[in-house]
């Protein structure tokens, strides 16, 4: 088989569902996976992170491992809670009670496909075939679900809770991490898991009352926690969605700090993404019979790349990790595009020419991408990123709100429910706070501890920058556009007829 054949059936797609073959060789955790597993009991655990960063694999290979040691574990979607809100979009208390009752539902009909009938006894079983079976929701099932929990968490055999921490941990190399896990699950009593991914979809985000949905649904099961020692619960939310429950739903403030203490925030740090890039080169070189020389040589015919639109040259990794906005899908999806480019062009390994074609469409993906990410709260996101084609990569905060103060003037633009307005410092900072915490802007400052002597403050590092008490740290940076958006811009200048060359600031 030809190498970029295997290479590209190592970076297939970066989705879970797209990756059921290789997940469990490829996958590598995050150091986040001790937080997530060791979380207190009587209150869920919610894994926060950006799409693309891993939470369904993470939720995907927990089932995995539990189930190979007959542990009971539960993993819910958004279509296993088909739930009517007619007439109580505004009242958090009907919600959690209607969404309690209808996720005791979803764990009902579950026992009967997921869960090994030596775990539940007699009686217990016959109410789960029944769901099964005829497709009921059985009253006394429904009512008896945390009796009936219970009962599988006393009945689940004895586990190695050593040889499952190494599963948990899998090709982590933190031996710290294993023990932590392992000690807590020694010594934990054995639980009943339930993971509920996509948690964000559990209501249409273009629907009034959208967000109410989501702290019902998460109250649902934090009272679901609470009733029974023996549940643990993980719950998968996207950034975005989190971010918007704490700054626009003021009606339930006084929840957030009960579940800001619950949060475990996921983030795909450089040291982890170089991770799963080499595993997945290692083995992609390893199947096409390379076992002794660097695996990118496998694949790319040098060992730099020519960036595209610059002279400049940077090693592959480098390259590709810039691109990936700290997601690993983005690296799975960027050389998977980069192997079917070289073969479309006809090279049987990938040449710098070929990186150059495979940006276009790669970076026009990212900036839909993410247009759709931020869509239900900004639904011209595309046209303000687009706005930014005429304008340097690299640029003083005075010139960036000069243009953020024109964009209002060229379309309407909403964030949530405000329009912003022409000429506008307030309306500067709302699209600006956007940019950043989307990751299509980030400020550089000053840093004489790091090697190039500056450093970039992603929202993450720091997401309160963006405020009128902070103007003077806001000036005081350079802005730069994410290297990942920069081919689309320049295409969209192109398709604009602005062919002009620009003055100052690097395209990568």
């Amino acid at each position: 088989m030809a190498p970029l054949d295997i290479l590209w059936r190592f970076f297939p797609s970066g989705t879970t569902e797209g990756e059921q073959s290789i997940l469990q060789d490829v996958f590598i955790y995050p150091d986040q996976m001790s937080e997530v597993m060791t979380f207190p009991s009587g209150n869920p655990c919610l894994l926060v992170g950006s799409k693309g960063v891993g939470k369904t694999a993470i939720l995907q290979q927990i089932v995995s491992s539990f189930t190979k040691q007959n542990i009971p574990v539960l993993l819910l979607l958004p279509d296993d809670l088909p739930v009517s809100f007619a007439g109580t979009t505004g009242d958090i208390a009907s919600l959690k009670r209607l969404l309690y009752e209808e996720l005791k539902k979803a764990i009902a009909i579950g026992l009967g496909t997921s869960i090994k009938s030596g775990l539940i006894n007699l009686n217990d079983a016959k109410l789960v075939a029944i769901a099964q079976d005829k497709g009921e929701r059985s009253r006394d099932l429904v009512q008896n679900i945390l009796i009936i929990l219970s009962s599988i968490a006393k009945n689940t055999i004895k586990f190695d809770a050593k040889q499952l921490a190494e599963d948990l941990s899998l090709s982590s190399n933190n031996v710290n991490l294993i023990k932590i896990i392992s000690k807590y699950l020694d010594s934990s009593s054995s639980p009943f898991w339930l993971l509920i991914d996509d948690t964000d979809q559990i209501a249409p985000p273009n629907e009034a009352g959208h967000l109410n949905r989501i702290w019902g649904f998460l109250l649902a099961v934090r009272r679901l926690a609470t009733e029974s020692k023996h549940i643990k619960c993980i719950v998968s939310l996207r950034t975005e969605i989190w971010l918007r429950l704490q700054r626009e739903d003021k009606g339930q403030r006084d929840q957030i700090d009960h579940i800001r203490p619950l949060v475990v925030e996921l983030r795909a740090r450089e040291d982890h993404l170089t991770q799963i890039l080499d595993k997945r080169l290692l083995l992609a070189a390893r199947e096409y019979g390379s076992f002794e020389r660097d695996p990118s040589e496998c694949f790319f015919e040098d060992t730099q790349v020519t960036l595209p639109g610059t002279k400049e040259v940077r090693p592959w990794s480098t390259f590709i990790l810039k691109n990936s906005r700290e997601r690993p899908r983005d690296i799975v999806q960027l050389v998977g595009k980069l192997a079917r480019t070289a073969q479309k062009n006809g090279h049987s390994l990938i040449k710098s020419s070929d990186a150059t074609d495979a940006m276009h469409p790669y970076s026009k993906e990212r900036a839909e991408y993410l247009a759709i990410e931020v869509g239900s709260y900004c639904e011209q996101f595309l046209d303000v990123v687009r706005s930014f084609a005429d304008i340097k990569f690299e640029c003083t905060f005075e010139t960036l709100r000069h243009h953020l103060k024109t964009v209002p003037s060229r379309f309407a633009v909403k964030i949530g429910t405000k329009s912003i307005k022409p000429d506008d410092d307030d309306s500067v900072l709302m699209l600006l706070a956007l940019l950043h915490e989307s990751g299509f802007l980030n400020p550089r400052v000053k840093d004489i501890t790091k090697f190039k002597q500056y450093k970039h403050i992603s929202f993450y590092d720091d997401p309160f920058l963006v405020c009128r008490s902070r103007w003077n740290e806001l000036q005081s940076a350079a802005w730069e556009v994410h290297p990942a958006f920069r081919t689309y811009l320049i295409d969209v200048n192109d398709e604009m007829g602005k062919r002009r060359p620009r003055q100052g600031g690097k395209n990568r």
